[in-house]
């Protein structure tokens, strides 16, 4: 996939070529306006179409225990600088509930509290996923293994009346000890529904032993189009 534009910023500021730190891309269908980054953000507003702005953060959370409540002060500062539809996501390093914990030691409950605050004080709404239920392991073995889901994306309110079909996939690992999280948005993006809000689509463990549902994935995927409407039509049964 080709990019025509990109705004890095690397572990020592814009532009030095270092490993490590973040990054915005975008092809030259969007009009994007950087309003603020950091090592750890990219704050930028979205121009899609001729009446639709919106507002999204890139987030790279502070993986250090002492520090992760960096991460929380960083969201509620950005909050609080403006209005509208806002979505912002990334590896922010924080879990808000125990399920999002696989082996390892206790969950924490005080890094938790700075995620669940987050939510609360910033009025976001965790977008959910499609996949494997973790996005971070340490890539050791057996009973060492140990599995979190760090990554995510948090829109508001006004964010989801005009991207109501919207959602997250996580798709497979590769090199890295985080997997990708891809953010999918529907045909009849920037369109605000004039319906009333539907449910949204989440995927059921307990489907797996339906005996329909190897056909139902299989003839989704032989369809055409990107992996965003593939996935989506697993849910049209």
């Amino acid at each position: 996939m080709k990019f025509n534009n990109m705004v890095p910023v690397c572990c020592d500021g814009v532009g030095r070529k270092r490993s490590g730190g973040v990054a915005l891309l975008w092809k030259d269908t969007l009009d994007v306006e950087i309003k603020s980054f950091s090592l750890n953000h990219i704050d930028a507003w979205v121009e899609w179409g001729s009446n639709i702005r919106w507002r999204f953060t890139g987030i790279y959370g502070h993986h250090e225990e002492e520090n992760k409540h960096k991460t929380g002060l960083l969201l509620e500062n950005l909050h609080s600088k403006h209005s509208g539809p806002w979505i912002c996501g990334g590896a922010l390093n924080l879990m808000l509930t125990s399920d999002e914990k696989k082996g390892g030691k206790e969950f924490n409950l005080v890094e938790a509290e700075i995620m669940r605050n987050v939510v609360n004080v910033c009025e976001l709404e965790d977008l959910g996923y499609l996949g494997h239920p973790f996005t971070w392991t340490n890539n050791r073995g057996g009973e060492k293994n140990v599995q979190e889901r760090l990554d995510r994306f948090l829109e508001n309110k006004e964010w989801r009346q005009l991207f109501s079909g919207a959602f997250v996939t996580h798709l497979s690992k590769r090199k890295s000890d985080h997997v990708p999280i891809l953010l999918c948005i529907s045909d009849g993006v920037g369109k605000a529904k004039k319906k009333k809000f539907k449910k949204r689509f989440k995927f059921e463990e307990m489907w797996l032993r339906e005996e329909m549902c190897a056909d139902i994935v299989e003839n989704a995927l032989s369809r055409g189009g990107d992996i965003c409407s593939k996935i989506a039509h697993t849910s049209i049964i």
